[in-house]
């Protein structure tokens, strides 16, 4: 499945995908859903600067070790006084990304060295590991795989029936399109089994009819060769649907 856009950002589409699209096919019995390739991940990225932290005699791990200190994920809950309930908010952790850069890191002859002294805080996005492109666009390509014993031809079938429910509920502008599938290929398998199994039934009851010059020994030949070629059909038909799906 890939998802394009005109109008979204990179960023946009591979989190449309990864948490909306995904869930939406999650629903379907026998399905593995790996994460999209192509798209930006979003993140919060503290860029260093080398320079300054070796004026400040500062290293990595100390901004490291100073934002896990105080950025900390707390448990918080209610306190009851008197007749009234208040909900308890601790100072644990900042409520705007930018107060990440008055973290202090260290106290030196009395300064504080603060994270924007040596680094910048902001909203950014993680390396990028892949690129996906539809129609020379970046995009996101999502895999859609099948898992266990399940049938390739219920899950794409299932796929394709949500596709266009998908597709009204998307954002504008976001273009959602299957590139292929397995079912051509099991479904063009079963179809070369029936028409072998009538080319097959076609030559017996010729055969027949030739070395016995009789019409009537050929229907009945006929007849009962076709029960064999249909039952043999039949069997190698369900061979190749599990086989293949």
């Amino acid at each position: 499945m890939s998802l394009s856009s005109d109008t979204l950002s990179e960023a946009e589409v591979y989190t449309y995908g990864i948490f909306r699209i995904r869930q939406q096919l999650a629903t379907i019995n026998g399905l593995t859903l790996p994460a999209p390739f192509g798209g930006k991940v979003r993140q919060v990225m503290v860029d260093l600067n080398p320079a300054k932290l070796q004026a400040k005699g500062l290293s990595a791990r100390d901004v490291n070790n100073a934002i896990n200190a105080q950025n900390l994920t707390l448990p918080s809950g209610t306190a009851k006084i008197g007749d009234t309930e208040y909900r308890v908010k601790m100072n644990n952790s900042p409520d705007v990304l930018d107060a990440l850069n008055n973290v202090p890191i260290k106290v030196e002859n009395g300064v504080v060295t603060y994270v924007r002294d040596v680094a910048h805080v902001h909203d950014g996005f993680e390396v990028q590991p892949s690129i996906a492109r539809a129609d020379g666009q970046r995009a996101v390509l999502l895999q859609i795989l099948k898992n266990g014993h399940s049938s390739t031809l219920d899950i794409i079938k299932a796929v394709k029936a949500k596709v266009p429910e998908m597709q009204a509920a998307a954002p504008p502008g976001l273009k959602i399109d299957l590139l292929a599938d397995q079912s051509l290929f099991v479904n063009a398998a079963l179809d070369g089994v029936v028409h072998e199994g009538l080319i097959a039934a076609a030559l017996t009851a010729t055969f027949i009819l030739l070395f016995l010059g009789s019409w009537r020994s050929t229907l009945i030949g006929r007849f009962q060769s076709r029960s064999a070629c249909w039952l043999h059909s039949a069997c190698s038909a369900r061979w190749v649907t599990r086989s293949m799906s």
